[in-house]
């Protein structure tokens, strides 16, 4: 019997069982399994993760870990996308000069650098501190996030007239929100385009709890300048620690940092040289370890270049076409490995040259092997991102496309070993892609949920569970239909490609009037950032904006266990209670659930709604195109308050709620013609 099985051998069958809610079914079988199963505060999810999620580091806080990574992965799948734009308060605590005056008139918006880190100070999934920072033109704007106490503070609203728009009524006028401490650095008085951010890395750190300890932050100028600073955005203090010398060059490109116990700086010097610094070398005054010419045939500079490691860089250079250069950083000096040549031919068979664009290393982890720097994902001229491995002799192991948009690649950003998201050049394009191996987890093998909203009897039901933290671990298990379940299993998933083209509100300060047209964002992706492997949100860089993408499900945030997620994910929404369809913003008495809903006072934290288009596969050949929007996330959440049914939804099976298909009702085809604004 299996009850009478020893501990280790139930550890060992948990790694097998294919999702969360496996673990939490066989702990209700019988009293000896749930206490073998909920011991040390459910560490046997440690087996679970380890098998499902092997690329993902996490902290060993493991029911929680199951439930954040799962919950992810099956928002993925669903497409479930919340986007927001990242606004600085305008009373926002300055550092540095009080008053910086810019000189010159630059007819672009700057193109942000950004980084971001999130640390454990505590001993629970929400006791940490996420730390985000990125160069706006010649600022250094910080924000340091409590995920405990982030979304709990309220804001003020600005009475407006009733006939304006519902775009722009209720802004914040105040300060930060409760948990959230914003600064902004600059220590020049005038500056221009030479005196922009050009590279920035937070170094996280690993003491005290958010708001009392300085954040450790390098960056460099294009003018050449590159220092280590410690500034506080709690009490407004900063001083220098370390200065990089750059030699004469007053033309500083990128910066790049390695992740490794013995970090490298590597400045990129007019796309001529690259100079390799110890970043946490003791001296006041830093001077570079080499420093690797980059020209060829006495011309060429370098396109792009990345670390893979501490001690090995990939570079593409425009001298040599196809090709991807492998150096290692030795005492020696440095040496040149391997060239990755990539011979490409198009659609009538005649050999196409193309140039690499980006280079990003995929992390090595005790559960995938290897060392670092042996797998990187490089974006190529030819719009194919391509997966290189050092241990193979193959020039790739893998290639990935878009089978609709042949766009230039601009940003790759790797989640793991399972999927990666790439900035378009244009049109403001995030692609998706999955790469995951036949072991990957599937929020299919659980029991999918259905398009509209459960009824209220089953989605409030009360949970039993034989202890404190089963609750932690539950997923949908209410009754659904044949139908869905149906199209949910075979529902053939594709990757796809959205649109960030939304612009910011338009603070009630500014002298932009209010009947002005904002029209909307074409340009590129500029970079990504994520703050560890195990969050939920990536913070996306376009022209003179930072935008937020979580990735949770509307039915998490408002289904039974929306608690766990308002807690734990660090959303901060600014969720108040509001008829979602009256449309107006009176407050009203919380329900006795104390559920809420979604409803946006804070513009700055308003989600917008996003379009995308589904990739067609490539055996397609680019036929069936599916166009997709979504509705407000207040009227979805709403419908579920309401208890609206799968008809008012809209919804498509296989994605979130909130995705509707223009010119297709109740899977009737209208006659009318699809526009992305």
């Amino acid at each position: 019997m299996l009850v009478d099985l020893p501990s280790d051998i139930i550890y060992h069958i948990v790694s097998f069982l294919p999702t969360a809610s496996c673990v939490h079914n066989l702990a209700q079988t019988c009293q000896r399994l749930h206490e073998i199963i909920s011991a040390d505060n459910y560490r046997i999810f440690q087996a679970f993760i380890q098998s499902r999620f092997e690329s993902i580091g996490s902290p060993p806080f493991w029911a929680d870990a199951a439930r954040a990574l799962t919950s992810r992965s099956r928002a993925f799948d669903r497409k479930a996308i919340i986007g927001r734009f990242v606004l600085p308060p305008q009373n926002a605590r300055r550092i540095g000069h009080p008053r910086t005056v810019r000189t010159d008139h630059p007819t672009l918006g700057y193109r942000p650098v950004i980084d971001s880190y999130e640390v454990w100070y505590g001993n629970s999934w929400n006791h940490r501190k996420e730390v985000l920072v990125w160069g706006a033109g010649a600022d250094l704007n910080i924000r340091v996030t409590d995920l405990r106490h982030y979304g709990k503070g309220s804001t003020t609203e600005l009475p407006v007239k009733a006939d304006i728009g519902d775009s722009r009524c209720r802004r914040s006028i105040d300060g930060p929100r409760e948990g959230v401490t914003w600064a902004v650095f600059n220590n020049l008085q005038g500056v221009n385009s030479w005196d922009d951010i050009a590279g920035v890395h937070a170094l996280p750190s690993e003491h005290g709890e958010p708001g009392t300890e300085s954040e450790d932050i390098i960056f460099g100028r294009r003018s050449g300048s590159l220092v280590r600073m410690a500034i506080s955005p709690g009490t407004g203090s900063s001083y220098l620690k370390k200065r990089y010398i750059t030699g004469e060059s007053k033309n500083l490109e990128k910066t790049d940092l390695s992740a490794g116990p013995q970090r490298v700086l590597a400045a990129t010097l007019g796309r001529k040289s690259i100079a390799f610094f110890r970043a946490d070398a003791e001296e006041n005054e830093v001077q570079p370890l080499d420093e690797l010419k980059t020209t060829v045939y006495g011309f060429a500079r370098h396109r792009c270049s990345r670390l893979l490691c501490d001690e090995r860089i990939a570079i593409g250079s425009d001298g040599a076409i196809d090709t991807i250069s492998i150096y290692e950083l030795t005492p020696a000096g440095i040496s040149q490995t391997r060239d990755f040549k990539i011979e490409a031919f198009d659609d009538s068979g005649f050999m196409r040259k193309s140039q690499v664009h980006t280079i990003e290393p995929l992390q090595a982890t005790p559960r995938t092997g290897g060392t670092a720097g042996d797998l990187f994902l490089a974006g190529w001229e030819d719009s194919e991102v391509r997966l290189h491995d050092l241990r193979s002799p193959k020039p790739y192991v893998s290639s990935f496309i878009d089978t609709v948009d042949d766009s230039p690649i601009y940003h790759i950003q790797p989640i793991g070993h399972e999927r990666f998201l790439v900035g378009s050049g244009i049109n403001a394009t995030v692609k998706f892609f999955d790469m995951r191996m036949p072991n990957r987890y599937s929020y299919l093998d659980a029991h999918p949920v259905p398009l509209h909203p459960l009824n209220n009897q089953r989605r409030h039901q009360p949970q039993t569970s034989h202890g404190d933290h089963t609750s932690k671990v539950l997923t949908s298990t209410s009754p659904i239909t044949d139908e869905i379940l149906k199209d949910s299993l075979t529902y053939r998933r594709r990757d796809v490609s959205i649109f960030l083209s939304n612009r910011p509100p338009i603070h009630p300060s500014s002298r932009v009037p209010l009947f002005r047209d904002n029209p909307r964002y074409r340009g590129p992706i500029y970079t990504m950032s994520h703050p560890s492997p195990s969050s939920s949100t990536i913070y996306v860089g376009v022209e003179a904006n930072v935008i937020r993408l979580d990735f949770v499900s509307t039915d998490d945030i408002a289904g039974p266990h929306r608690q766990w997620f308002e807690q734990n994910l660090g959303l901060g929404l600014d969720l108040d209670v509001v008829d979602a369809g009256s449309g107006t913003g009176t407050r009203a008495a919380p329900r006795s659930d104390n559920h809420i809903s979604a409803h946006v006072y804070d513009s700055s934290l308003r989600p917008f709604d996003l379009s995308c288009y589904e990739r067609p596969l490539p055996e397609d050949r680019g036929k069936g195109v599916k166009l997709m929007m979504q509705h407000p996330l207040d009227r979805v959440v709403g419908n579920w308050e309401r208890e609206c049914d799968a008809a008012d939804q809209e919804g498509v099976s296989g994605w979130d709620q909130r995705w509707w298909q223009p010119l297709i009702k109740r899977k009737k085809r209208l006659k009318m013609r699809w526009t992305r604004g």
